[in-house]
């Protein structure tokens, strides 16, 4: 069952004039794609026939901070996965500062060895520079490499996005040299 956004049925009220201006001046993008005429039409619209079709949760975090201008309340356990769904989601919609607040998310804390290969995929595709640069200080040490080098996820790395293999072999490279130029004092 499809969740909808229209008067009469559902989630309530339908948006009044004032709420389509306040998302569309957020996103040029929702105006182009008749959102805020499909709205002010009345006419009910299903997120399953919306132009972003990444499920419910996802696209009222981006409506929350659309509104709100403020990151969206979410559980601290799908926060990541919040954050790359609405990384992907805001980089269509033209939601410059909420995509600097995912990466900003997801550099603090949130990668791992597990989620890392997701998240590198995720900053080379949306061009998240940050966000590719926290992941390869992660992989930046000859031991922590040699470890991922044995997963599949490298496998998977080396197939998708074979330049980061390039940026990767650099950072370990340049703190193998910082590491020798402390050791022997030159």
């Amino acid at each position: 069952m499809a969740t909808t956004l229209a008067s009469g049925a559902g989630d309530g009220p339908a948006p009044s004039s004032a709420s389509t201006a306040v998302t569309t001046r957020a996103s040029h993008v929702l105006k182009i794609d008749g959102y805020s005429s499909t709205l002010s039409a009345n006419r009910y619209r299903s997120l399953s026939s919306f132009p972003f079709n990444a499920g419910g949760h996802t696209f009222r975090a981006m409506l929350s901070f659309i509104y709100t201008d403020t990151w969206p309340e979410i559980d601290q356990e799908n926060e990541a996965g919040m954050a790359q769904h609405l990384l992907i989601a805001v980089e269509r919609y033209g939601l410059d500062r909420l995509k600097l607040m995912c990466e900003d998310r997801l550099c603090n804390g949130i990668i791992d060895m597990g989620s890392v290969t997701t998240n590198l995929v995720l900053a080379e595709n949306h061009y998240c520079h940050s966000l590719k640069k926290a992941c390869l200080e992660l992989l930046g040490s000859w031991t922590t490499l040699a470890e991922f080098m044995a997963t599949d996820d490298f496998r998977y790395l080396t197939k998708s996005c074979p330049g980061i293999l390039n940026d990767l072999i650099c950072i370990v490279a340049a703190r193998e040299r910082e590491r020798t130029i402390f050791f022997l004092g030159e």
